[in-house]
């Protein structure tokens, strides 16, 4: 079974467990600002729901950006953590490397068959973060 996390949306979360190309168990959260607060939570009631454990996980496949700065690194934090305690290969696509969250499962199982093993995944923003620039006078 293949995690898909999408963290990049200010405004939701979608998580999915699928395989062969197919969603079989999704949520879309509801985050606008409580991306922290929402994630692992919801992340356990879908595995809760698809009675499958963390370690069962074949691969972890993350949006890496462009999005919004806070919501992309807590979800790739979340996604780099579990990869790296659990030993489970991952990897990242930007949104322009798919069309939907089927097609990114796709994609994403075809890069998993070419990993090794877990990797860093880094965001990519889109545009530089404003965090802590004051607004011009």
């Amino acid at each position: 079974m293949i995690l898909l996390i999408d963290s990049s949306n200010i405004g939701s979360i979608y998580l999915a467990l699928g395989q062969a190309g197919k969603i079989l168990f999704s949520s879309k959260v509801p985050a606008k600002f409580a991306h922290s607060e929402r994630l692992v939570p919801e992340l356990d009631k879908l595995l809760q729901r698809a009675n499958i454990t963390p370690d069962k996980l074949e691969g972890i496949v993350v949006v890496s950006g462009p999005g919004s700065f806070t919501a992309l690194r807590i979800g790739l934090a979340v996604v780099n953590t579990l990869a790296w305690v659990y030993q489970i290969k991952n990897v990242g696509l930007s949104k322009d490397q798919f069309v939907d969250y089927e097609d990114l499962l796709a994609k994403g199982e075809e890069r998993l068959k070419k990993t090794t093993k877990w990797q860093i995944i880094e965001p990519a923003y889109g545009s530089e973060p404003n965090i802590g620039i004051g607004k011009k006078q």
